[in-house]
């Protein structure tokens, strides 16, 4: 049960996180971006454990970047950003 809670625990932690940056991301697409983000974090909120670890890691990283460009001065001429090579793989086909 407190494994249980220690992982919803996190998982509230890292949505608030990504929502807070995603209101800061440069972009006209802003709006759209948030309810992607809520959807997607509704939709997995019943994914088994397995899964579920998969889904952090990789909501780990999306917020990794999202700070990246959060934190750009926006006066300033040179910009420089180290983004993973693949952050979202396709899914494998199903079977």
């Amino acid at each position: 049960f407190f494994h249980v809670e220690a992982a919803m625990k996190e998982i509230l932690s890292l949505y608030r996180r990504i929502i807070w940056a995603a209101k800061r991301f440069p972009s006209k697409k802003r709006d759209g971006m948030l309810q992607d983000i809520r959807l997607e974090f509704r939709e997995n909120a019943s994914l088994g454990p397995e899964e579920a670890a998969k889904k952090i890691v990789l909501a780990k990283q999306s917020l990794e970047q999202l700070l990246m460009y959060v934190s750009l001065d926006p006066k300033s001429p040179n910009w420089n950003i180290k983004l993973h090579q693949n952050p979202m793989p396709k899914p494998p086909p199903p079977k």
